[in-house]
């Protein structure tokens, strides 16, 4: 996404994208292609985002799975939020920028760095090794590595 300067997909971490509608998101099962993509967009996630998270956690996605919320994408007011599956089913986007105002959930692996470099309280429950002589990367603990 250019917004935040992060790709969809990065080789080795992200094949493969499924942009999913949220106004039913939350009323249906999550699907086998939602299930095997390695990056998931939510169009308009905002009111569902507790019962999204939820889903996507139950159908074994890890709760520390990275997510970025972007609010009023390309528009003067926009918004970033950095966080977690875990901390999104826990706290929603209560208290967090516009209420309506358009909202996509972007979540995967491929925007760990992002949600790590904006969110410094999250460098200790992802064990992410920094200063590793691997220039612009990031070791996790499950030996992915993003560059």
């Amino acid at each position: 996404m250019l917004s935040i300067q992060n790709s969809l997909t990065l080789h080795g971490i992200s094949r493969s994208v499924v942009f999913v509608t949220a106004s039913i998101a939350s009323q249906t099962k999550i699907t086998d292609q939602q299930l095997n993509a390695d990056t998931l967009i939510y169009y308009m996630g905002r009111k569902d985002c507790t019962a999204i998270a939820q889903q996507l956690i139950e159908s074994g996605r890890s709760k520390h799975t990275s997510v970025v919320v972007i609010e009023a994408i390309s528009l003067p007011q926009e918004n970033h939020l950095y966080t977690t599956l875990e901390d999104l089913q826990r706290n929603g986007l209560e208290g967090w920028g516009q209420e309506g105002a358009p909202t996509i959930l972007m979540v995967g692996e491929v925007f760990s760095k992002a949600v790590i470099e904006n969110r410094t309280d999250l460098v200790y429950r992802f064990g992410g090794e920094f200063n590793n002589r691997l220039q612009d990367s990031i070791t996790f603990t499950n030996s992915r590595r993003i560059a």
